[in-house]
């Protein structure tokens, strides 16, 4: 789209038509009944093809507002998808977090509950032991008494 206007000098020659670029190569087109047909190269870029209809003022900027409304329209969309993916990501790296963070609470409780577990087996064999002990030194203080009553009895 051209947004500038410019002078260009031509010739027409029965339906063909030249115009003279001050900053390239000339254009070439044809007059097909009463629209212009053109090759041109709007800001010096590639040769287009491009059909021109008779009209005003008027119609060009109401065609050109369209056309910037519907590019608005356009990058407006984008820049939503662009914002839906990007919260979306957000939303997925949240949750993978949060899932780390449960895992790692669940291996934190494991383990507590494999410590508790290995204290409470280590204090019942302790228990145990010290239950042990403590008959066996009873037997032990028994076997010693019924040694000096048997002694007692023999040496009066």
């Amino acid at each position: 789209m051209v947004e500038s206007r410019m002078s260009l000098t031509g010739r027409l020659d029965g339906g063909n038509v030249l115009l003279q670029n001050p900053t390239g190569p000339p254009w070439s087109g044809s007059i097909r009944g009463s629209d212009l047909v053109l090759d041109w190269a709007p800001s010096d870029s590639r040769i287009i093809t491009t059909t021109f209809s008779p009209g005003d003022d008027a119609q060009y900027h109401a065609m050109a507002a369209d056309f910037t409304r519907e590019v608005a329209q356009i990058q407006q969309a984008a820049d939503q998808q662009s914002h839906d993916v990007a919260t979306a990501e957000a939303q997925k790296l949240q949750q993978e977090q949060a899932a780390a963070a449960a895992k790692a609470q669940a291996a934190a409780a494991a383990h507590q509950a494999q410590v508790a577990a290995s204290q409470q087996a280590h204090a019942e064999q302790v228990a145990q032991m010290r239950a042990a002990h403590a008959a066996a030194v009873t037997a032990m203080d028994a076997r010693n008494a019924a040694a000096r009553a048997k002694a007692a009895a023999h040496h009066p």
